[in-house]
């Protein structure tokens, strides 16, 4: 028996070792419209990289020893797949959500229990007590770009006067309201709003999703706007 063994371990030692194939088979060349190289995957979006390693971590053993071109389709209808959906994640970052519009229409209802006669961060911003990103200023009003914008281009142009809404607004406010729309108009032409259009939102009290007691305009544009608005 020890002699038998003996035998088998030498024919085993003589024979020339082989070669351990991959377990993945390697990408040959670039998919489009995915960039894939050799080294890997990982020159995409970092979701979809994430996602197809998944994808190879969890194939059984037969699927991957398939040929190149199964492995391949596998791998860029996958890649596809993230990267579709990353694409529709930034549209719907722009776009006017439920979770959003709930968001805004319960501040406008606190606020309005605060009463308008409160301060308001606009009141601050004017006051230099809080940051904005301020890009234009005059003498009755100044303009902002929008915190949570709700489109590529979205900012505020605020009077300086402590105006609450506009319906509390009479004649004497003639001569401002008309100077705020007319700054609003010049920004977004500034901003290559005048040949695609732009949309200019003034809300006013609760049922009108008003948050901030201190007259606002929206000017909104860069993306196709639904209508109703909401």
């Amino acid at each position: 028996l020890n002699t038998c063994k003996f035998k088998l371990r030498g024919k085993r030692a003589s024979q020339a070792p082989q070669q351990r194939q991959p377990r993945h088979t390697p990408l040959s060349a670039p998919l489009s419209p995915v960039k894939l190289t050799t080294d890997g995957i990982f020159t995409m979006w970092p979701r979809a990289a994430r996602a197809c390693a998944f994808v190879a971590r969890s194939r059984p053993a037969h699927v991957l020893q398939t040929p190149t071109q199964t492995w391949r389709a596998c791998i860029q209808g996958t890649a596809i797949q993230c990267i579709q959906t990353q694409r529709q994640a930034h549209v719907r970052r722009f776009s006017t959500s439920t979770p959003r519009a709930d968001d805004e229409v319960t501040a406008a209802k606190k606020a309005a229990a605060a009463g308008s006669s409160s301060d308001t961060i606009f009141g601050k911003i004017l006051r230099g007590e809080l940051p904005a990103d301020i890009f234009h200023e005059d003498e009755h009003c100044i303009a902002f770009n929008d915190v949570t914008p709700q489109a590529p281009v979205h900012f505020l142009v605020i009077p300086r006067q402590p105006v609450t809404q506009l319906s509390r607004t009479d004649a004497s406010h003639t001569a401002l309201l008309g100077h705020l729309l007319h700054t609003a108009k010049q920004l977004a032409h500034d901003r290559g709003l005048s040949d695609t259009g732009f949309r200019v939102v003034i809300n006013d009290g609760a049922d009108g999703a008003q948050s901030v007691y201190h007259l606002h305009v929206h000017v909104l544009g860069g993306r196709q706007l639904s209508w109703p608005p909401g």
